[in-house]
């Protein structure tokens, strides 16, 4: 009956470590933010931009927000800022950095 329970408790251990969010490690991995202001016709357009962000290795998260807003989370020792502005989607869409 102890090793059942030693098990069960093991095995909640390794489903919790291993379901910890990729931003959980941000310090160590050089997480940084930057926001977009994207020229999008309309808001339909929104998932196209998103889509093509993540095909980026290294961007870890993007968050739109109404008229044409992104917030990009990204690893700085995997892409950088001109490599997600240098998308080929953003030379029919402009974007511009927001500070």
């Amino acid at each position: 009956m102890k090793k059942i329970l030693l098990l069960g408790i093991i095995m909640l251990a390794l489903i919790t470590a291993c379901s910890q969010s990729p931003t959980s490690n941000a310090v160590a991995t050089g997480e940084q933010e930057l926001t977009l202001e994207v020229d999008i016709p309309c808001p339909g357009h929104a998932s196209l931009i998103t889509q093509e962000l993540y095909t980026i290795n290294g961007v870890i998260d993007v968050k739109y927000s109404s008229p044409n807003i992104y917030d990009i989370t990204y690893d700085s020792t995997v892409t950088s800022e001109e490599e997600i502005q240098s998308l080929d989607v953003f030379n029919e869409y402009p974007c511009q950095e927001i500070k």
